[in-house]
């Protein structure tokens, strides 16, 4: 048995007819309107062709380093130069995309410099703070 639906896409509307199957006869779908076509996709931002000297690499930016895991804006600095920190301890709070995402220290250790202020963006890999 089919069955007739008026279906709205964006604005456009389409009739439609869907016919009930039972479990042993499978058959192709029926559409009455043209089918859309999708929207021009933007085209790709070009690959810079070396990172910044801010996108260090965790091991390019030595022992201790505590580096960005993503793009994003310094919410809050938790941790302040000569604290002692436990692996785990939430160090900063980065917000990216409406989101906030606890950074934890990678390492226990004493706090030697912060390298960054609540408010400021930053990249992949940045160094944003050195623990010792």
């Amino acid at each position: 048995m089919a069955r007739i639906f008026d279906v709205k896409v964006n604005g456009k509307s389409f009739r439609v007819e869907v016919e009930e199957l039972s479990a042993s006869a499978p058959a192709a779908p029926r559409v009455s309107a043209p089918p859309v076509a999708a929207p021009p996709s933007a085209s790709p931002a070009p690959t810079p062709a070396s990172a910044p000297p801010a996108a260090l690499s965790a091991t390019a930016a030595g022992p201790g380093a505590v580096t960005a895991p993503m793009a994003s804006t310094i919410s809050r600095v938790l941790a302040q130069p000569g604290q002692s920190v436990a692996a785990g301890d939430k160090m900063f709070i980065l917000e990216a995309m409406k989101m906030e995402t606890p950074l934890l220290a990678p390492a226990s250790g004493k706090v030697l410099e912060v390298l960054v202020k609540a408010g400021d963006r930053v990249e992949v890999g940045q160094v944003l703070a050195r623990l010792g």
